[in-house]
């Protein structure tokens, strides 16, 4: 719709209805911002008040050792809990991962461990891909939206 299909579309709606058109607009704003932020930064960390996006590029180790890695200073990676048990989920499926610990290697902060099983059943997970993940917080999951 143009512009100016649009003014005489809102134009013939009665104050509540411009209020829902408003907030349903709000709402792909932000999607729209999300998008946007993850293509513009370097490190592709997006937050919004429901969802905490974050993305990662596959390197030889991580294929190697079957790690996927977050950068520090990302949501996800400051929302991990040392020592603990992570589901993934991708296409559908579910994978029960690790947190490490890192006593020795704090710097490793942003670390998953054991998707060596999840990288040899999906071949699109490959080196210098990238991988785009949202964190659902009260589930305590990472679901992988895309692989690119």
């Amino acid at each position: 719709m143009n512009p100016s299909d649009y003014i005489r579309y809102v134009a013939g709606m009665d104050a509540e209805e411009l209020k829902k058109e408003q907030k349903e607009l709000e709402k792909k704003m932000e999607l729209v911002k999300t998008v946007l932020s993850m293509k513009l930064s370097d490190e592709n960390i997006v937050e919004s008040a429901e969802k905490t996006i974050a993305q990662s590029v596959i390197t030889p180790n991580d294929i190697k050792y079957g790690l996927l890695r977050f950068p520090t200073n990302s949501s996800i990676s400051q929302a991990l809990n040392k020592g603990s048990i992570i589901t993934i989920e991708y296409k559908g499926l579910s994978f029960e991962c690790s947190v490490p610990k890192l006593e020795k290697y704090p710097n490793q902060k942003g670390r998953i461990n054991g998707l060596k099983k999840v990288y040899d059943q999906f071949k699109e997970f490959a080196e210098n891909r990238t991988v785009i993940a949202e964190l659902d917080e009260e589930r305590y999951t990472i679901k992988i939206l895309e692989v690119k």
